[in-house]
């Protein structure tokens, strides 16, 4: 989505989420602990952290999602963005099993996370 601010793509993602079966509850601006989603699909819960960016994606955005799970009590963290992501936070996201997303890959996030 062009044009947009960072509250209004997380809105966006979160309205993907809902569109392909998903509950997606945005958490509140501050105080969020490195999370802007919980979904939830029957009992699996997903912490997810939106980054609308104008480069790439670096690793502080794998490690804040990563303590966001934990908070949220989520299965499964996702950073979702709108760029790549740079080879350091691949390399992050790889050791802690979190998922790194383009915003038009969440209509198969529920076949992603049980690949």
């Amino acid at each position: 989505p062009a044009n947009v601010s960072p509250r209004e793509y997380e809105a966006y993602c979160a309205k993907f989420l809902e569109a392909n079966g998903w509950s997606a509850r945005l958490t509140a601006a501050t105080g969020d602990q490195g999370v802007d989603i919980v979904a939830t699909l029957g009992d699996v819960v997903v912490a997810i952290q939106c980054k609308l960016y104008s480069s790439n994606v670096g690793n502080s955005s794998v490690q804040e999602v990563v303590a966001g799970r934990a908070f949220v009590g989520a299965h499964y963290a996702v950073v979702v963005s709108n760029q790549e992501f740079t080879v350091g936070a691949r390399q992050l996201a790889q050791a802690n099993n979190v998922m790194l997303l383009h915003h038009s890959e969440l209509a198969a996030l529920s076949e992603k996370l049980s690949a």
